[in-house]
């Protein structure tokens, strides 16, 4: 193997190393990412809505935001209602009803898309 020219060689015939083999192949695509955002929210039996700000705002409103329970120890909980409100560049309201009274933590990610 040639480190300098990024070939590897071989085998051998009658004492001679045949031409190398490039290691390298053809420039692919140039990929964009992902550019999401996601976080947690708690909230408690008497809070409906949260206000979710992005630490950097997106460059237009076109994303989608998914959401789960998160933590330890919170399962069970039911939804009556289940909105994202107030969708904009710099974030969403996240609006939840429960029918029971505990503590609820989520965590949320927002992904764009065109």
């Amino acid at each position: 193997i040639n480190t300098a020219t990024n070939e590897l060689f071989g085998p051998k015939a009658n004492g001679t190393w045949p031409t190398g083999v490039s290691l390298v192949g053809p420039q692919g695509l140039q990929g964009n990412g992902v550019n999401y955002r996601s976080g947690t929210v708690t909230m408690n039996s008497n809070q409906q809505s949260a206000v979710i700000t992005f630490s950097t705002p997106f460059s237009n409103s076109n994303y989608s935001v998914s959401f789960t329970q998160g933590g330890l120890g919170y399962f069970g909980v039911n939804y009556i209602e289940v909105a994202v409100i107030d969708k904009t560049v710099n974030g969403f309201t996240l609006y939840i009803e429960f029918n029971n009274s505990n503590i609820k933590t989520f965590d949320w990610i927002a992904i764009p898309y065109n």
